[in-house]
């Protein structure tokens, strides 16, 4: 219940926002020039959807395809359609929001925190599908180490 009222919530709390800030800009450098910013972003954002709308589809049918090779692309690609579709919104916060996501390592890590957040609610199996193996960070005490003390790589692989 709480999602779906935040998700009714949502949409009005970011247009009242994105109302404010519009008045302060304006307020700030005239009408005119915020309209003409409002303007050129927005038509970068419809620019960039353009060009990264067919590669994302195309990501997704490999992905969904069993392609692995695509599969850690796709996600990149798909956070670089939500870039620019946020460019897209008309509005400063929405801008700034997607000038943000389309930097590289902000894409990183937002990437890792979703596989993060989809790695605990479904089976691990379709996680590594999705993003790849996971990398498990292990801290070898003395009571740790095996007879010869040599260390052994190894995969975690989830039955």
């Amino acid at each position: 219940m709480r999602l779906v009222a935040l998700t009714l919530l949502a949409p009005i709390v970011v247009l009242a926002t994105e109302i404010a800030v519009l008045i302060g800009v304006a307020h700030l450098i005239g009408l005119g020039p915020a309209l003409l910013i409002l303007a050129a972003t927005t038509a970068l954002g419809v620019v960039l959807t353009v060009r990264a709308a067919p590669r994302a589809w195309q990501g997704l049918r490999n992905a969904v395809s069993g392609d692995a090779s695509a599969i850690a692309g796709t996600t990149d690609t798909t956070l670089w359609l939500v870039a620019a579709l946020l460019l897209a919104v008309p509005g400063f916060v929405t801008d700034v929001a997607g000038a943000i996501l389309l930097l590289r390592p902000v894409r990183r890590l937002v990437r890792a925190r979703i596989a993060g957040a989809v790695a605990r609610r479904v089976d691990p199996t379709v996680a590594g599908r999705l993003f790849g193996p996971r990398t498990v960070r292990a801290h070898r005490t003395d009571d740790t180490q095996n007879d010869s003390g040599t260390v052994v790589d190894g995969e975690i692989i989830d039955v």
